[in-house]
C-alpha cells in the first residue's frame, strides 16, 4: 500500500512511482525467465490519496459580538483540527469552525490541519478581525448630556467633537472637574463619566464614536454630584435603575429639560434613561448604578427643550448651570391652573419658569445660572437671591416664597442647588408700584470694613444673610439709614434684607472683600 506522495517503489528491476498513478488498486505480474524455467510473481499495489485542500479558508471581518465561521473544502480527509490565536482549539474537528459571539480574545490568526493515512497538511493562515461598534451621540439643543457604553478606540475629545467644533462651546466633566473648549488642550473622553456639552448653534446634531461594548453594566459614582453615563444599549426605566439606591439617591436630573427624579418630594418626571445621554446624579455616599435591567421596546425619547413662553416676560435661556426647586402641592394650592411661575435674578431677568397645569402633586422648576462661556448675563449669579413672580391672565403678581429650611440652598441660587417652596405669600401688581417709591442704597459696594445703608423710609428690621442662608446680622432699627460693620464678615456674597414699617422687604446684594 502506497500513498500518492510516497517515494517510488523498487522491486528488482521493477520501479513503481505512485505519483504517476491515480488513487486505486493495481495488480502486477512480475515474470522472470531462466534457462530451465520461468518464474512468475503476482502482487497488488494499493495507491492511497494524500489529503488535498480544494478550497482554502478566507479572512473574516465581523462586528464584536457577532458570529464568525471559517470553512474549508478538502478531499481524502480522515480528520480535521483547527488552530487559533491560542493554539489547538479543543473540539474544533470539522470542515468548518463556528465562533459564536466573538470578542477581542478571538481576534487573530487561524488555520486547519487535515489528516489521513498518508499524512497531514495545513491550510493557509487566515485572520479574524473583530470590528468595533459605532454609537451615535445625539446633541439636540444648547445643553446636552453625552456618554457612551463603549470602550472607545479613539477617545480624544478634540477628535470626537471635531465635526461640531464650529458650534461647540464646551465639554464639561465632573469629579474630576475638567472642561474642554475649542482651541484648548484636549484630553480623553472618560467612559466612566458622562459629559455636559454646550452648543452655541447648529443643533440638533450628533457625533459618532467607535469602540467595544466591554464596559459592563455597573457604573461607580462618587458622593455628591456627578454626571452619570448610560451603560445600556437600549432605553431603560429610571425607576429600575435608581430604585435600588434607596435613600442614598438624593436626586437625578436630565441635562436637557426632560425630567427630574427626586424621591424625597415624590417627583419622578424623569422616566427614561437613554443611551448616549447623561444625567446629573447626587448621591449621599459613593455608590453603584447597575444598568442590567430590562430594555424597553419604546422609541428613545427625543431632546426636550424649554416649554413655550406664554407670558410677556423675556424667554428663558437654557444654560448648563441649573438649580432645581421643588414646589409642593400645598404651595401650588395657592396658585391657579394656567398660572406661570417665574424666577427672576437680581437684574430682574427671568431665568426659569413653569406653567401650572395641575395642582395635585409636587412639581420641579429649573432655574438657570450664568454660563461661564457667555459674554452677558443670561441667568442667576452664584449666591443670587431667588425672587418669584406669577403671570396670571396678563397680570403680574409678586410672590414671597416660603422655603423648606431643611434643604441646603433655601432661597439662594447655587449651581446644582436644591430648594423647595412650601408656600407663597402673594400681593397684586400694585405692590410693585408701591415699592417703586421706596429707595434703599448701599455704599460702598463692594465693601471692606463698613457699608452704609441710605433709605427714604424708617427701617423696621435689618437682616444680613450669607450665600448659604445663614443670618449673620438681625437687628430692629426704627430709623432711616444705618451703617454696618462688615470687618467681621468673611469675604463673599451677602444679602441685605431691609424691612419697611409696612412689612415690605427690599433685598440688596452686597459683596464683601
Amino acid at each position: 500500500m502506497l500513498c500518492t506522495n510516497d517515494e517510488p517503489f523498487v522491486f528488482g528491476d521493477f520501479v513503481f512511482d505512485p505519483t504517476e498513478y491515480e488513487p486505486g488498486v493495481y495488480d502486477f505480474t512480475f515474470t522472470e525467465e531462466g534457462p530451465c524455467n520461468t518464474a512468475e510473481c503476482t502482487f497488488t499495489i494499493t495507491v492511497l490519496a494524500a489529503p488535498v485542500i480544494v478550497e482554502q479558508p478566507s479572512d473574516i471581518s465581523v462586528l464584536y459580538g457577532m458570529n464568525a465561521e471559517f470553512s474549508i473544502v478538502a478531499e481524502y480527509v480522515d480528520a480535521y483540527q483547527w488552530f487559533g490565536p491560542n493554539g489547538l482549539i479543543a473540539g474544533a474537528e470539522g470542515a468548518s469552525l463556528l465562533l459564536e459571539a466573538v470578542t477581542l480574545a478571538d481576534q487573530g490568526e487561524y488555520y486547519v490541519q487535515v489528516t489521513n493515512e498518508c499524512g497531514v497538511i495545513s491550510s493557509e493562515v487566515v485572520t479574524l478581525t473583530v470590528n468595533p461598534w459605532t454609537q451615535v451621540i445625539d446633541l439636540g439643543g444648547p445643553v446636552n448630556g453625552a456618554s457612551t457604553y463603549l470602550s472607545l478606540v479613539e477617545d480624544d475629545l478634540a477628535t470626537i467633537f471635531d465635526p461640531v467644533m464650529d458650534d461647540l462651546q464646551y465639554v464639561e466633566f465632573y469629579q474630576p472637574n475638567k472642561v474642554f473648549v475649542p482651541g484648548s488642550l484636549s484630553f480623553p473622553f472618560t467612559e466612566e463619566r458622562g459629559a455636559k456639552v454646550g452648543l452655541k448653534s447648529g443643533y440638533p446634531t450628533s457625533v459618532t464614536v467607535t469602540g467595544y461594548p466591554t464596559l459592563g453594566s455597573i457604573v461607580n459614582l462618587p458622593a455628591g454630584w456627578s454626571i452619570m453615563p448610560v451603560w445600556s444599549q437600549g432605553v431603560v426605566l429610571a425607576e429600575d435603575v435608581f430604585g435600588p439606591l434607596g435613600a442614598n439617591l438624593i436626586m437625578a436630573v436630565s441635562i436637557d429639560y426632560s425630567g427630574v427624579y427626586w424621591p424625597a418630594y415624590n417627583i419622578k418626571t424623569l422616566e427614561h434613561l437613554v443611551p448616549g445621554n447623561a444625567y446629573l446624579v447626587a448621591l449621599g455616599v459613593a455608590g453603584t448604578i447597575d444598568f442590567d435591567v430590562p430594555l424597553l421596546k419604546a422609541t428613545a425619547p427625543g431632546y426636550n427643550s424649554l416649554p413655550a413662553n406664554k407670558t410677556s416676560w423675556n424667554t428663558v435661556e437654557m444654560t448648563g448651570v441649573q438649580h432645581i426647586i421643588a414646589v409642593t402641592k400645598d404651595a401650588l394650592a395657592q396658585l391657579k391652573i394656567g398660572d406661570v411661575l417665574g424666577a427672576f435674578n437680581q437684574n430682574g431677568m427671568i431665568a426659569g419658569m413653569y406653567e401650572i397645569t395641575e395642582r395635585s402633586s409636587n412639581i420641579a422648576i429649573r432655574i438657570y445660572g450664568n454660563e461661564f462661556t457667555a459674554n452677558n448675563v443670561n441667568g442667576f449669579a452664584e449666591g443670587d437671591f431667588l425672587t418669584f413672580k406669577v403671570y396670571r391672565n396678563g397680570e403680574i403678581i409678586d410672590v414671597t416664597s416660603i422655603f423648606d429650611q431643611n434643604l441646603p440652598n433655601t432661597c439662594f441660587f447655587t449651581e446644582n442647588g436644591m430648594s423647595a417652596i412650601v408656600g407663597f405669600k402673594a400681593e397684586a401688581t400694585s405692590v410693585n408700584e408701591f415699592n417703586a417709591d421706596l429707595v434703599a442704597n448701599l455704599y460702598p459696594n463692594p465693601a471692606k470694613d463698613f457699608v452704609t445703608i441710605e433709605t427714604n423710609f424708617d427701617i423696621r428690621n435689618l437682616k444680613v444673610v450669607n450665600y448659604v442662608g445663614q443670618v449673620v446680622l438681625d437687628r430692629n432699627i426704627d430709623q432711616k439709614g444705618y451703617q454696618i460693620n462688615t470687618s467681621t464678615f468673611g469675604p463673599g456674597i451677602y444679602f441685605v434684607q431691609i424691612q419697611t414699617p409696612d412689612g415690605v422687604v427690599i433685598t440688596k446684594r452686597l459683596t464683601v472683600n
